[in-house]
């Protein structure tokens, strides 16, 4: 093992990379709808998760906007029990070229 001073350890043929590794780790919790308790820690949470919502988010835009399908909305409303916070997401729900049904998140807030 060789550690190099951009924070890549060679592991014999293998090189890890740190960003690799948290972009994985980013979707590996959107994949399988896994709570964002998985990783406490902050700069997680408020570093990659907002940059992957960001790049998701303009991913799901564009695909609206050539999207020839109608779109049914709902709107979901929720509050959790241990920190009283309120929470709303609006779902765009439709079926693709292939008549599956996708959905897309296409709002939320806290209250």
């Amino acid at each position: 093992m060789n550690a190099q001073v951009d924070g890549k350890v060679n592991v014999e043929s293998y090189t890890f990379d740190q960003e690799t590794a948290r972009e994985e780790l980013g979707n590996m919790i959107v994949l399988h709808g896994y709570p964002l308790s998985i990783v406490d820690h902050a700069e997680f949470r408020r570093k990659d998760i907002i940059k992957r919502h960001d790049k998701e988010k303009k991913k799901a835009h564009d695909y609206m906007t050539m999207l020839q399908s109608r779109v049914a909305v709902t709107i979901d409303i929720w509050t959790t029990d241990n920190q009283k916070k309120g929470y709303m997401v609006v779902m765009g729900h439709f079926n693709d070229v292939y008549w599956k049904l996708r959905s897309i998140l296409m709002g939320r807030c806290y209250c």
